[in-house]
């Protein structure tokens, strides 16, 4: 997970899930996206997939990605209904992330959080 990132609200997973030790469904992606995503409704620029237990962050235009988000959990399919070129985003692999400069541009692949955050800073 990543450090940095912190939850407003913890995932109630029902009675009837198998859960593992991180709070999740069995078979279930831990997916996070920021306030500014959630709550604002402002357009996804960035995505990350944690590379310790594959957590997907997704992130607003001015997040600082990374660092002190604020976030709280939310699904795929919540994400890929807000925006359906997040799908291309399924493919990244753990420690990987991707950018782009607005929404409906294309996405620039990063392969690691600190390449996305040198992104950002353009």
């Amino acid at each position: 997970m990543i450090a940095s990132c912190t939850s407003a609200t913890s995932p109630q997973p029902s009675a009837a899930s198998s859960v593992s030790d991180s709070g999740r469904a069995a078979g279930q992606d831990l997916v996070s996206a920021s306030i500014a995503v959630l709550r604002k409704n402002r357009p996804v620029i960035g995505v990350f997939r944690d590379d310790t237990d594959g957590e997907w962050l997704f992130f607003a235009e001015r997040d600082d990605w990374g660092r002190g988000i604020t976030s709280a959990p939310t699904s795929w399919d919540e994400m890929l209904a807000r925006d359906e070129s997040l799908a291309d985003m399924r493919e990244l692999p753990p420690g990987h992330g991707a950018w782009r400069a607005a929404p409906g541009a294309p996405w620039q692949t990063a392969s690691s959080l600190a390449e996305l955050r040198h992104f950002q800073q353009r």
